[in-house]
């Protein structure tokens, strides 16, 4: 008996941690996901009140794969990455606009100190030059801006028990993308360089509203 109540207590912790840290990111998602729905509102309320040719704004949102490169594979895994962006089309080729970006990297253990999670937000200025005017679209885009960067880690401490600590950086970076459009449906693989000891890659879909 005190064998399997002691497993059932070790069950119900493991469930507890895992059920908190899910709600922790969904919630930090959510708040993520406000402000960048009340940014793009902002473009969505310009692209009503310009006097531009119809159809010239671009509103897109989309997700996928986060992988670290470089020395950051070292102490981060791969994760997921999600996006949303408001672009003006100056012609039917070149586009620019804002982007904003989130992306979430479970950590590793290195040399004792377990590493939480890694989290980039990124807000970033894009331009995009499509090779073809109609059809399926391939694309290049060159990104620069903010990287803010939070790292959450802990470590045994021995009589002091476990120590956390975070830390946040924000530094300015950039980024090269290229994929291809057709319709409403985009797909594109970017390059991201954070600051110089922290690139990552990111694969995503997304899908786009023109006003």
């Amino acid at each position: 008996p005190d064998m399997a109540n002691a497993l059932l207590y070790l069950f119900s912790l493991l469930f507890y941690l895992i059920l908190r840290s899910l709600l922790s990111s969904i919630i930090q998602i959510i708040c993520i996901m406000k402000r960048l729905t009340f940014i793009l509102a902002i473009f969505l309320l310009i692209s009503l009140t310009t006097t531009a040719q119809p159809k010239r704004w671009n509103v897109s949102f989309g997700g996928g794969g986060a992988i670290p490169t470089d020395d950051a594979s070292d102490f981060i895994k791969a994760g997921y990455h999600l996006f949303s962006e408001g672009m003006y089309c100056f012609n039917s080729q070149f586009s620019a606009g804002l982007q904003l970006g989130y992306s979430n990297f479970p950590g590793k253990n290195v040399y004792g100190i377990e590493l939480d999670k890694t989290t980039v937000s990124s807000f970033l200025l894009k331009g995009v030059y499509s090779f073809t005017e109609v059809g399926l679209r391939p694309f290049v885009g060159v990104y620069a801006g903010l990287y803010s960067t939070k790292l959450n880690a802990s470590f045994d401490a021995g009589e002091f028990g476990t120590i956390s600590t975070k830390a946040t950086d924000d530094n300015f970076g950039y980024a090269i993308e290229g994929g291809a459009s057709f319709g409403a449906l985009r797909a594109a693989i970017s390059y991201h360089v954070a600051v110089q000891d922290f690139k990552f890659v990111t694969i995503t879909v997304g899908y786009s509203f023109r006003f």
